[in-house]
């Protein structure tokens, strides 16, 4: 089934820790539309209510990920719900993680899927994902809890669920690999670019090692 969306939309994926939410922030510094990553939204939430309400027991994923997922499915449906005047002025817009995540976090969880996932994935309108490789380094911080190996378990669990859905729904998957903050931007917004005008040159397809390189020394 092909999806049709006027609005371009631009998934960033990946295992913990592999740089997303940082790319995008750099990517809303300039100048583009970007929905932060709903389960840490629910993180930080969660924690928040269990340190000013007496005896509240938050939902996380380690505690109940079946909850945990069906308020990450509410919480991404709203914040793709709402106006972004950003989005419309670029015609495109960059999410940190989408509703396919769930599917393989609930894979990994042996859990049933949240009722009306396998829907809203159908309606979604994913224009393409970008699987942002592992990065040299790891670090945990409040709302990352895994470690370096669960985190590649999550990567390799990833791909493999937006590989099967890029099939049904027919979307392009590429890999961004570590080549720094400013390159990997750079890179997305090219192929941002390519994709809004097909006589632009992709810059990433089959990720000529060559070019990669001298976009690195560029960028230094």
């Amino acid at each position: 089934m092909k999806q049709t969306n006027p609005l371009r939309k631009y998934v960033l994926s990946g295992g913990p820790g592999n740089g997303k939410s940082t790319l995008g922030e750099l990517l809303r510094l300039k100048g583009e539309a970007f929905i932060d990553e709903a389960p840490r939204i629910i993180i930080d939430r969660e924690q928040c209510r269990e340190a000013v309400r007496k005896g509240y027991k938050g939902v996380f994923p380690d505690t109940n990920l079946p909850e945990f997922e069906r308020l990450v499915l509410e919480k991404q449906l709203e914040n793709e719900a709402m106006p972004n005047s950003v989005a419309e002025r670029n015609g495109r817009i960059w999410l940190d993680r989408s509703l396919i995540d769930i599917v393989a976090y609930c894979e990994r969880g042996k859990i049933a899927l949240p009722e009306g996932l396998a829907e809203a994935i159908e309606k979604a309108g994913i224009s393409k994902v970008y699987i942002l490789e592992p990065l040299t380094s790891y670090e945990n911080d409040r709302a990352r809890h895994e470690t370096r190996e669960e985190a590649m378990e999550v990567h390799k669990k990833l791909k493999e669920v937006y590989e099967r859905y890029s099939k049904l729904l027919r979307f392009e998957v590429q890999y961004v690999p570590d080549i720094g903050l400013e390159a990997r931007a750079q890179l997305l917004l090219a192929e941002a670019k390519r994709d809004m005008e097909p006589e632009f040159h992709s810059c990433m397809q089959f990720y000529n090692p060559v070019e990669v390189a001298k976009l690195k020394v560029t960028l230094r």
